[in-house]
């Protein structure tokens, strides 16, 4: 903003009647306007209408003068391009002392504006002394609480410490317990889970074996087929059958042998029995048998 309040377009305005009439004249008109459109200030059409024939120095000065105000009117910057506007009219490329003159008062009419101190964000860096002590002074602020907070956290510490320095004597705690250990429980023997079915069976055992067959209402006439089913051989049971006795007789008497393994008997459990007794066929028997064995 200009002295007084005015802007940089109003100092130019009040230049333009005597702007006029020397931007017209040849010199300097043409030196003028092609350092004019090397700065930027006038465009080439604009620069090639103002050259175009026929027109009076009146005419080319108002036109040249007329662009220049609205060159500055446009610009997001008008004091910066009003210097420039300046600095043609005092460059020693124009060289034309009136106009020299007339840029060294608009020049001194322009006020420079003073810096607006600079808010800094956390990514910026500082410029200078003036700008350090102010980076500091900003993020001093927006941190405030931050710092309090911090401080706080580390009294509370310190207390902390302190407690637990009160608490010990000889680097030793003041009140410890013994570690609570559980008694250990001694492994537990994993029990087998046996089938009664596959126990062996032994001589000792004739007398329960005759019993379950009974039971079963297994026949004893059968006696000779369970002796084959069992493993033995034809001629023992031959033997077994010229002995005086009965079929119970004869019944007792293959178990024996088959409980002693004669032959080639390779089983005696209750399934090599079963089995056995199936195959002449007492399934009957053979079932109750299994029911039997399960009971005892």
């Amino acid at each position: 903003m200009a002295e007084g309040g005015k802007s940089a377009k109003d100092v130019f305005k009040e230049a333009v009647p005597e702007l006029t009439k020397i931007l017209g004249r040849d010199p300097p008109f043409t030196t003028v306007i092609e350092s004019l459109n090397g700065k930027g200030l006038i465009t080439d059409d604009e620069l090639r209408a103002v050259k175009r024939q026929g027109l009076a120095e009146h005419q080319r000065g108002s036109e040249v003068a007329e662009k220049l105000k609205n060159k500055i009117g446009d610009s997001e910057d008008p004091d910066g391009c009003l210097l420039k506007i300046c600095d043609v009219f005092e460059s020693d490329t124009v060289d034309y002392p009136t106009l020299k003159d007339y840029g060294a008062k608009m020049r001194k009419s322009i006020s420079i504006k003073k810096p607006t101190p600079k808010k800094f964000s956390g990514d910026d860096e500082p410029d200078g002394p003036q700008g350090g002590y102010m980076y500091i002074l900003d993020k001093a602020k927006q941190h405030k609480w931050t710092i309090l907070t911090f401080l706080i956290l580390i009294m509370a510490v310190a207390f902390g410490v302190y407690q637990l320095s009160l608490s010990t004597t000889d680097g030793t705690p003041a009140t410890s317990k013994e570690p609570t250990t559980l008694p250990s429980i001694p492994p537990q023997p994993t029990a087998t889970q046996t089938n009664p079915n596959e126990q062996s069976l032994s001589r000792g055992d004739t007398n329960e074996v005759l019993k379950v067959l009974n039971e079963a209402m297994f026949g004893p006439v059968e006696w000779r087929s369970l002796g084959l089913s069992l493993g033995l051989y034809i001629q023992t049971l031959d033997v077994i059958g010229r002995t005086n006795g009965d079929s119970n007789d004869y019944l007792e008497q293959t178990v024996k042998k088959w409980l002693q393994k004669k032959d080639k008997v390779t089983g005696t459990t209750w399934d090599d029995l079963i089995r056995a007794v199936k195959s002449t066929g007492e399934n009957a028997a053979a079932e109750k048998i299994r029911d039997i064995v399960k009971k005892h």
